[in-house]
């Protein structure tokens, strides 16, 4: 039967790879297959392309307006006025 694997162990092998260690050093270091690592990064990558960005640079551009939202609302805002929202926000 195949050892299961909770998500935090598996962020941390992901984490460690992104820092640059080799698949294969991670491997034997932890004692997981190449194989099982190469799938949570494959898993981990798919996973991260579905998701919409979190800035939409091209439509900030031409509207010169960033929406978001914040406790539940709605929020837009001219880049104009963005550094003086989040000056109040800080405080």
């Amino acid at each position: 039967m195949a050892k299961a694997y909770d998500q935090t162990f598996k962020n941390k092998i992901i984490k460690e790879r992104l820092s640059g260690l080799s698949v294969k050093s991670i491997s034997i270091k932890h004692g997981i297959s190449i194989s099982v690592i190469h799938k949570w990064l494959k898993t981990t990558k798919e996973d991260s392309s579905n998701k919409s960005p979190l800035i939409n640079v091209t439509e900030l551009i031409k509207t010169r307006e960033i929406s978001f939202k914040l406790s539940g609302h709605s929020v837009s805002v001219s880049l104009d006025d963005l550094s003086d929202l989040l000056e109040a926000l800080k405080s």
